[in-house]
């Protein structure tokens, strides 16, 4: 037919998870930088590669962080260090 569909980028129900997801992978980035005790942080191989990305992009925002992932297919993981 002709009726328009609407698009999974503008799709507000998928939206909400993923905007959920960044605020709890902030937070564990902000509590990992409060904590001078520790100089790496690495997630779970369960996170997802959509999860790996935001990471990655908040580590590029933080000019004294990096970030690495490593592995391949399920046992791929990701890990922020302090620079």
């Amino acid at each position: 037919s002709d009726t328009p569909r609407p698009s999974p980028r503008t799709n507000r129900t998928r939206r909400v998870p993923r905007l959920q997801a960044r605020g709890e992978l902030q937070g564990q980035i902000d509590a990992f930088l409060a904590d001078g005790a520790r100089t790496e942080l690495a997630f779970p191989r369960s996170l997802s590669s959509f999860d790996r990305l935001i990471v990655h992009r908040i580590c590029e925002g933080e000019p004294s962080l990096s970030s690495a992932s490593s592995g391949q297919g399920r046992s791929r993981r990701i890990v922020v260090s302090k620079k």
